[in-house]
């Protein structure tokens, strides 16, 4: 899927073909950077495709599909910009939760589970009660408010003109459904009758991962403040040690201890 887009005139060949050639190339970052510095959105850019992929081979019941959203190639690529420019201002002000490790530089999946097995060491050491929620948030992607959305990611320094354009083109998007019998002919998304968007960011936004880091961080950063978690002092530096969980993405696990570790 990471080289398919919606059907148009645009296509990846034509961005590949582009790309050896600067004028072209030029020309093209110009055309793109448009809605993004006005928040103006193409019309062609309101026309997506909804591909059902399964999540375990053979598994074809609806509930074990996901449901990727195919975007029109330079708007996709457009998200893709606001999505690394937000993360970079993230990452240069360390703004995100030290809880999240997804979309981030230097983080890996096997870096969490080391380091979720030392916290339950350390607990059964000093015996201490304790208790972890592990949830996998279901649709997460489809599943987030565009309002939260839009704060957590000016927060990042992203344009407000930047952000109408993504918002815009989701919210008035016309989605068709792909299967073995090709695209559907009727539509879905828009504003429903009484005049409400449809919100989530859809699964295949370039900006996806992106926004749910931004999105993510202020809640682990919150509840750690309030003094949810795990506490501990290093035995060797005598810094208190102090985080809410571990999470990579969405898959979340939340710690929480009676009383604070001591050395």
């Amino acid at each position: 899927m990471n080289d398919s887009c919606s059907p148009g005139p645009l296509s990846f060949a034509t961005m590949k073909a582009e790309a050896s050639r600067d004028m072209i190339s030029q020309i093209d970052c110009l055309l793109t950077s448009i809605p993004l510095k006005t928040g103006y959105v193409p019309s062609r850019w309101h026309s997506f495709v909804d591909v059902m992929i399964q999540k375990k081979a053979g598994h074809t019941h609806l509930g074990g599909l996901c449901t990727l959203v195919l975007f029109p190639v330079d708007c996709n690529f457009a998200f893709k910009h606001i999505g690394w420019s937000m993360m970079r201002v993230a990452e240069k002000t360390k703004s995100l939760a030290c809880e999240q490790y997804g979309s981030k530089r230097n983080h890996r999946a096997i870096d969490l589970a080391v380091n979720k097995s030392l916290s339950y060491d350390l607990l059964r050491q000093l015996k201490r009660t304790g208790a972890a929620c592990s949830n996998d948030a279901k649709a997460c992607y489809d599943l987030i408010g565009h309002t939260t959305a839009s704060l957590a990611m000016q927060r990042m320094g992203v344009p407000k003109a930047a952000v109408d354009c993504l918002f815009s083109t989701l919210q008035t998007a016309s989605h068709k459904v792909r299967s073995a019998f090709g695209d559907s002919e009727t539509t879905y998304g828009g504003l429903d009758d009484s005049g409400l968007p449809m919100h989530g960011i859809c699964q295949g936004s370039g900006a996806g991962p992106s926004i749910w880091a931004v999105l993510s961080s202020p809640i682990l950063t919150y509840m750690r403040s309030k003094g949810f978690g795990l506490k501990f002092i290093s035995p060797i530096s005598s810094t208190q040690v102090c985080f809410s969980g571990y999470a990579f993405v969405d898959d979340t696990d939340l710690l929480q201890v009676i009383s604070a570790l001591q050395q």
